[in-house]
Parts: C-alpha cells; structure tokens; sequence
C-alpha cells in the first residue's frame, strides 16, 4: 500500500478541558507548519508584546538549525496550574527530542511558550505489572519478530493479540502509549502467556502484492501462524484477544479454528469498518478548523462513496484500496459471533470516538439471548482503553491500559479454567 490504512486508531490522570487543548493543539500546529501570523492570533496581549511574528519565526528557525525538521509527536503531558493549563508536546526532531510547553490562560489565550530537552522516553510498567512474576523472549511468527511473556509458574494457558487497523508494532504504541505491552505484562503478571508480533503492514517489504492486499494476508493468516506456534510451545487453552479491528476479525478466525478456547474483544465494531469510519469523521469534524476541517470534508465524501458500492475496487480510500474496504464486510462479527459457543467477553471505553456506545448497544440487543457472552461499559476510558477524553489528543497523553480492564480479563480467563 501506498499510504497507510486508516487507522481505527502517567498511572492515573486529571481530565482537563478540551477546548483548551484544542487552543495549544492549534498553536502547536501553527508553529510546525511555520504559519507563525496563526500562532501571534492565539497568543494573549502579553505574549504578543514579548513574542511577536518576526522573533518566533527566528526562534523556530534557531530549533530547526540545531534539531532539524519536525518529524511527530511523541506524547502530550498536560498540567493544571491554577489559572492556567500547560501542555508539554514532547516533540521528535531529526536530530533530537524536545519538550515544548504552552501556557494557556483561563481566556483561552496562549500565555507562554518555552522549550526544553526532553528525557525520560522509556516505557514505564504500570502499577499492576510484577516483573519477578514471567520472563520474556523473542520469538518468530512466522517471518514476523514478536515476543512471548512467560509466567514462571507452569500454565497451558495463552493469548493471542491481534492489532486494531494500521501498520502497528507489537507492543501497539499509540503515541507514548504501548497497549499491548501493558495487557501482555499484566496478564503474565497474573499467570498467562502472552504472544505479540508486529503487525505484517508494519514490515510492507513481507508483503506478496502491496497494492492487492486483503486483510487475511494483512492479519488472518498470521494469527493462524501464532496459534500453530502456541500449540508447538505445549500451550491447550488458547484465547484471542483482539483490539478494534483485531476484535472485529477474531470472532471469525475462532470460527474457523477449533483450537481457540476463548475470546476477548476490546471495542469490537458491530457494524461494517466504513460505517464506523464515516462516524468518527464527523466527530472529528467538529473538531478541527481550516486545512484539518478540508481534509475530513474530502475523506467524508471518499467515504460515504465506499458505503454507496461506487467506489472502483481499485480506487484508493483512505491509504487502502476500495477492494480491501469491501473484503472487510465478509467478516463481520456478527455474521460468526452468534454461531460460537466458545465464552466471549465484549469490553467498551465510554469515552471511545471510534468505536462509540453505538456498537455497544447493537451487541447488547442482538445478543442478548447468547449465555456465554459476556459485555461491558467503562466510564472515562478512550479507544485504548486509558482514562481520557473522547478525543484523538487522549491518545497523546501518557497512561496504562486500565487495571480494571487487566482484572477483568484475568477474572473472565480464570473463571474458565
């Protein structure tokens, strides 16, 4: 593929205001793509008198000659000091990482702005995670590198995690986030192999025919490939657990393969991927403003075409072609879910823009009637399933996986065996 698919993309923390991180998300914007008239508009009079146009652009200009070109975002820490609210955009370069702090006033105006070298970047195990209780080692899935988290106390059980849409790394990171690491060390902290790999789009030189793919060669068939190699490792009782997309394609593959004992679905769409899609533009949609707002306008249209069947298979919508955004409609959870008689537990984030309390209720009705399956609300957790707002600036905040999401995985797991 050309560009990527879409994707379907700190223990505890205090939820802040999200218009006043849309103001520095805005100031941030505008300092990246040097439209510094922008970020003089935001600013209060104050700053404006000791930062205008002329000496920010010559500061900016300053960090580039030092740090070179502004690569991605690495995390966003935000910071409540009463009046105020300051988030810190720990930002990559070509050369370095720096921390950029904007102060935004209870006018909702920029009142600082002040830069630093950032450090600290390592993964930080949440509270729940007993690193003396497993071991981990690298491990192959087929021509994928991946990792499996051992208890050191003998188990036959395992878990398989299978990645939300995009080409993402075995620990999914998202932002400073690593969900599947936190669920992988959680649950082997409490007696359960874990398996993650990297996703195959992630390593697309591994691909057979970029421009054709569909999601069995994308996820399907590396899934098979984990559980065969579980089997091979003497574990009996294999689960899935699967995120986002991940949990809108398990349902299936344990259809097809008898050798799956369970699964655990972390916001599973009920409805086709492009649906979903067309919803969470238009949430986005009311957030953003100027080029932002254009640009979701144009994918909307791309979108709502997809959803009419007039898209060409081979016309490309969203970074994948229209053939691969069809080919997902086969596999819709519901079409398999209802056949299985494996346990089934179903876990949905509130505060999720993605996957949205919609798919919750559409599971709830359609399978109320269906024993084995379990489901559940949390309030205040996001698509990742970390405390935060209903929005794509959440997923900047450095956090964990909830331990009550690891609890209840663990509890659903061993309550079975």
């Amino acid at each position: 593929m050309k560009k990527v698919i879409f994707a379907l993309l700190v223990v505890s923390i205090t939820i802040f205001p999200i218009e006043y991180q849309l103001v520095a998300q805005s100031y941030f914007e505008g300092l990246i793509s040097k439209n510094f008239e922008k970020c003089y508009e935001l600013s209060s009079d104050i700053l404006k008198k000791h930062l205008p146009i002329g000496k920010l652009k010559e500061i900016w200009e300053g960090i580039e000659q030092t740090y070179g070109p502004f690569s991605n975002i690495i995390k966003i820490t935000p910071i409540e000091k009463s009046p105020y609210m300051i988030y810190i955009y720990t930002a990559k370069f070509q050369k370095g990482a720096l921390n950029i702090s904007i102060t935004v006033n209870n006018q909702g105006k920029i009142d600082g702005l002040f830069f630093n070298i950032a450090q600290n970047l390592e993964y930080k195990a949440p509270n729940y995670v007993k690193n003396d209780n497993f071991t981990e080692k690298d491990i192959k899935v087929g021509d994928l590198p991946g990792k499996l988290t051992i208890p050191k106390n003998p188990t036959d059980v395992a878990v398989i995690l299978i990645h939300g849409s995009g080409p993402n790394d075995m620990d999914e990171t998202i932002g400073p986030n690593k969900i599947f690491k936190d669920i992988a060390y959680g649950l082997s902290s409490n007696n359960i192999a874990v398996l993650r790999y990297d996703k195959r789009t992630l390593h697309p030189e591994l691909l057979k025919d970029p421009e054709n793919i569909t999601v069995k060669e994308e996820v399907i068939d590396d899934v098979e490939r984990a559980v065969k190699l579980l089997k091979k490792e003497g574990y009996k009782k294999i689960y899935l657990l699967g995120h986002s997309l991940g949990a809108y394609l398990a349902p299936y593959i344990a259809y097809k393969n008898q050798d799956i004992y369970g699964l655990i679905l972390l916001a599973p769409p009920a409805r086709n991927i492009e649906e979903i899609t067309l919803d969470q533009l238009e949430f986005l949609e009311k957030l953003y403003s100027g080029k932002n707002k254009e640009e979701i306008k144009k994918a909307k249209e791309e979108v709502i075409k997809l959803t009419n069947n007039k898209a060409s298979k081979n016309e490309i919508i969203l970074g994948a072609p229209a053939s691969y955004w069809y080919d997902l409609r086969n596999y819709n959870p519901l079409k398999y879910i209802k056949q299985l008689k494996i346990p089934v537990l179903m876990l949905f984030g509130e505060n999720d823009y993605q996957v949205t309390t919609k798919e919750f209720e559409i599971f709830k009705k359609e399978l109320s009637e269906k024993k084995n399956i379990k489901i559940k609300m949390y309030s205040n957790l996001t698509h990742i399933f970390t405390p935060g707002e209903k929005s794509p600036y959440s997923y900047y905040i450095e956090n964990h996986v909830s331990s009550k999401v690891i609890d209840d995985i663990v509890s659903f797991i061993e309550g079975r065996n």
